[in-house]
Order: structure tokens, then sequence, then C-alpha cells
């Protein structure tokens, strides 16, 4: 009998490590997935950004040398990239966010072979790493050709914060596990451990990184440079020639087979001892009820309500145990109530649980579309209005014309509502950066910004606090606000805005008031959703996302936000942060 039972329970365990073996291979391709979209994700945005900051007029260096503000602004709303450049049409640099020392101007030859592909191609182009000649750091340069003609804009991604997992913290990752990004030369782009005495070496020369970029997606064996023996898992990241690689240790296979072994030969090893047992226990002559009956009252009265008392034995006992034993299963069956209530609360956790990830799953399947399968027409569409227009204008009838005009403003308008809505979404899901954050010092750059397109409008700035928070997304705050009170007042001949803070009910009030067309408090329900506007566009052009947006990033912070407001009488926003 217990010949076919270890038979059995070998069949048992030798199918377990298998698909252990199996699951193991399956996590570390995985990771490497994840590293690559990632990854893929920075390549995305950068495209994103410089498509829209290449249709920008004036982007280049303007009179007197100066160049388009936003390059100053740029890495205070950009983090996730070092640099902002723009070469001229002899592919020298013309404007960057970052000061640039005297005689910055000439470009490496790796650069410039870039700048005059990207320019060429009119796509985006994704440098080799390099060392940075300002900041001495390792980039890789991301360039797309502007709409000047000749002329390339291009992003900075510094290697050494290029975390392959960064933005993923619901991916468990060991001290062991490490993540890798290499070129299609074996350079190391990107490493979670050592980054800093790998990044920008290259090593192809050993096996394991050959046989990786060889084959470009799967799964090996191989040992790491440290001798560590390791499960690399490697994947190709798309619009890109690099490969994203996830290597776990050895030794975790390895425990996890050691395991599976232990919990699938317990049972059977269990079995055969219990078949001994009851053996010896045959063997046994029966002993007294009394003891029995001792030592199953001292079990329920440390707890085990699931404990019985044994019958047998004199009728005076067995008539007493069984009175407990009816007892105790009333006790049981209220245990067993207890219980399943408990189990039904822990699967509606369970299944809110899963809605949301599933809502979660479904916003970024959103993003994604949005991102990808509306922007190639829109773009197209746009390209084509321009060329019509630039080539065939002439022929058109006044009314052909402005129906054209009409395309390309409204593709124009389409591509903004596109940038306002992604961004609106990305903030839901974005980990927020704490730090201390100087409102007067945020309130007073916005200000400057909105003056050299209102120069007649008043502002008035009081003292503002400091508060915890991102100084991105609370920057973006007061740029929709602050933007709305001169937007809103600038055809009064008197227009002022003002902003400060007041104390109400014991609590800290920063305002932003303005002295123009307000709206009806009526409607002030509907000030705050998506796409919802007060006036027409024909007034007052804008999106209807901002005042969205505020109110997400104000109640991410704990906050409030909300507003007074009188036709023709101004308005007033009020925003709380803890």
């Amino acid at each position: 009998m217990a010949l076919p039972l270890l038979v059995l329970g070998g069949f048992e365990i030798y199918f377990e490590v298998r698909e252990e073996v199996r699951r193991i291979e399956e996590m570390a391709l995985g990771l490497a997935k994840i590293n690559a979209a990632h990854a893929e994700r920075l390549v995305t945005d950068a495209e994103w950004l410089l498509s829209g900051l290449s249709e920008r007029r004036l982007l280049g260096a303007r009179e007197g040398g100066q160049c388009d503000p936003l390059f100053t602004s740029f890495r205070l709303i950009h983090q996730q990239f070092s640099n902002l450049v723009l070469f001229d049409a002899a592919g020298r640099l013309a404007c960057a966010a970052i000061g640039m020392p005297p005689g910055m101007r000439e470009v490496p030859k790796a650069t410039q072979r870039v700048v005059r592909q990207a320019a060429a191609e009119r796509k985006l182009i994704v440098g080799p790493p390099h060392q940075s000649a300002v900041s001495g750091e390792w980039v890789v340069l991301m360039a797309y050709p502007s709409s000047e003609p000749g002329t390339v804009i291009g992003v900075s991604l510094d290697l050494l914060n290029l975390h392959p997992l960064a933005g993923s913290a619901s991916v468990a990752s060991e001290e062991s596990d490490y993540y890798a990004i290499l070129d299609r030369d074996g350079t190391v782009i990107a490493r979670s451990r050592d980054s800093e005495k790998t990044v920008g070496r290259n090593f192809r020369h050993i096996p394991s990184v050959a046989e990786m970029l060889a084959k470009r997606q799967g799964v090996i064996r191989a040992s790491d440079k440290d001798g560590s023996e390791r499960i690399m898992g490697f994947v190709p990241i798309a619009g890109t020639d690099w490969l994203a690689v996830a290597g776990l240790p050895a030794e975790r296979m390895v425990a996890g087979v050691l395991q599976v072994t232990v919990e699938h030969a317990a049972p059977f090893f269990l079995m055969l001892m219990i078949l001994s047992l009851f053996a010896w226990r045959m063997s046994r002559g029966i002993t007294l009820p009394a003891e029995r009956i001792a030592a199953a009252a001292k079990a329920i009265e440390e707890g085990s309500i699931g404990t019985r008392l044994p019958t047998a034995g004199p009728a005076e006992i067995a008539e007493v145990a069984k009175q407990l034993n009816r007892t105790l299963d009333s006790l049981a069956e209220r245990e067993e109530q207890l219980r399943l209530l408990s189990s039904t609360l822990e699967q509606r956790v369970a299944e809110r649980t899963a809605d949301l990830e599933r809502a979660n799953a479904e916003q970024e399947s959103f993003s994604y579309t949005v991102s990808h399968d509306l922007r190639a027409p829109l773009r197209a569409l746009n390209g084509f209005a321009s060329i019509l227009t630039a080539e065939e204008r002439d022929n058109l009838t006044p009314n052909g014309r402005t129906l054209l005009d009409r395309i390309a403003h409204n593709a124009v308008r389409m591509g903004e509502l596109i940038d306002d809505l992604l961004q609106f979404s990305r903030l839901g899901r974005e980990q927020l950066r704490r730090e201390d954050v100087d409102l007067a010092e945020v309130a007073r750059v916005v200000t400057k910004e909105l003056k050299e397109e209102y120069p007649a409008t008043r502002v008035r700035l009081g003292p503002l606090p400091v508060v915890s928070g991102d100084a991105a997304m609370l920057r973006q705050v007061f740029a929709n606000l602050i933007g709305n009170a001169f937007k809103f007042s600038a055809k009064r001949d008197d227009a002022e805005v003002e902003v400060g803070v007041e104390e109400r009910d014991g609590e800290r009030v920063v305002f932003v008031r303005d002295n123009g067309a307000g709206f009806d408090m009526r409607y002030a329900a509907k000030l705050f959703g998506v796409f919802q506007r007060m006036h027409r566009e024909s007034e007052f052009p804008g999106t209807g996302v901002g005042l969205a947006i505020v109110k997400r990033v104000v109640e991410r912070h704990g906050g409030r936000v909300w507003a007074e407001s009188a036709p023709e009488a101004g308005a007033t926003f009020f925003i709380t942060l803890p």
C-alpha cells in the first residue's frame, strides 16, 4: 500500500517542480516587460512633448538672442527630463533649458549625426548614450524636427535617473533582483544596481549579453558579472533599439523548488505516519473513558470549541458527554455563522479591489488609445491642411479658404484637448513628490510670464505661505487659476488680478481674485467638471479642462477648492492646502 503512494507522490512532486521552474522564468520575463513598458512610456512622453513644442511659433532665438520663455520653465514642468535644447539649421546649439558654458554652440559629432537624422527623416530619433558636456552625466538625446526649416528640438534624459521600475510601485522587487537597459551594441544605458560603475560601459564581450542581443527576447540562465547565477528575462523596447533585462537570482528558483518539494512530500509522509499510527492504535487496548473526557474538556476550556467529548464507556458518563456535545454543537453553529459573515465581508472587499484595479486598467488603456490612435490622424490632418494652405490657398475661393482655416484651427484645438485630457488622466496616477513649496515664489513666476501676454493688467501679490506638496503640480494649479484671472479680465480697461491669503473659520485659505466677466453661481456645480465652460469659446478661448485639473491636484493634496462670483463682477477662487 505504501509503494503506490510513494510513486504517486513522486510524480506529483516532479510536475510541481517543473511548474515552479516555469513560473520563475515567466516572472523574469514579466519583470523585463514591465521594465520595457517604463522605458517605452519615457520615449512616448518625449515624442508627445517634442511633437507639441515643434509646432510652437517663435520657438527659436528671439531678437537680441533671447530664447523662448518655455526653456526657463521647462525643468519645473517636465522633471523627468534633464534638459530641453534647440539646434539651428547649421546643427549648432541655439537654446537650452540649462545654462550653456562659453563655446558650447558647437556640439559633438555624435550629437550632430542625431540632429541631422531627425531633420532628414522628420521623426523622433533616439541617440546613443554619451556624457553631457554641461553636467558630465551620462544622457541620451531624443531629437525631433521643428516646424522651422532645418531646426531640431530635443530633450536629454539623464541615464542615472532612468531607474527601470520607476513609477511601478505595485511591482515587488527584492534587493537581489536587478533591472537593466542595453543598447544594440551591448552598452548599459540604465541599471538598478551599481549604475555609477556600469552605465556607459559595453558588456558585449560577456557571452550571456551577446546571446541576449542575438535573440532579442526570451529567458536564459547565465552568470552575472559578480559570478552569481541568474535567471535573465529580456525583451526589446518599442520605438528604440534598446533591450530591457530583468535578472532574478537562481537561488530563488532553488528555494521555490525546495519549498514545492517539501509542501507536496509532507502530505504523503504524513499519510504514511497516520497509517502507522492507526495500526499502532488498533493494537492498543481501550483506555479509560474518564481520561478521554478529561482531556477533551481541557481542550474545550482552552478554546477549541470543535472538540467533542467521547461518548464511549459507562451509560452515565456517555449521557453527560452527549449533553455537553449538544451544547458545543450549538456554540459551533454560532461560530460558523460569524465565520460566514466574515468571509462574505472579505469577498466584498476583494470584489471592490478587483473593480478598482479593472477601472485603473481601463483608464490606462484609454490613455494609451487617446495618445496613440488619435494623435496620428490628427497630426496627418493638420499636416495636410498646412500643405494645402501653402500650395493651393490662392486657388481656393474665399469660402474655401475660410473652411481650410477652420480645419487647421480645429485640428490644433483637438490636439490641445487631447493634451489637457491626458494631463488630467495622468494626475490621478502620478505619485506625489512632497517637498516645501514657496507659493509666493510660484505666484511671482507665473504672473511674470502672464504679464508678457497681458501687460495692461494690474497685479497685486500678497504674502503667501510655504506648504508641503508637489512643486510641479502646485505650479500647474497657480498657472491655471491666475491664467484664467488674466484671461477673463483682459477686456476691461482697469483689469486687475489679486493673489493672497486669508483666514476663514480658523483655516488658512489662498485666493485668486479678478474683476473680469464672472459667472452665474447657479452653474457653480458644473464649474470644475471636465469640458465644462461658463462662456462661449469665441469670447474666451480654452479647453474646459483647466479647473478640473485644479480640483484633482488640490484634492490629492488633501485640500478643497471652490469659487464665488457674479456676472460682470469678477470671480474669486479659493483653495486650502493642509
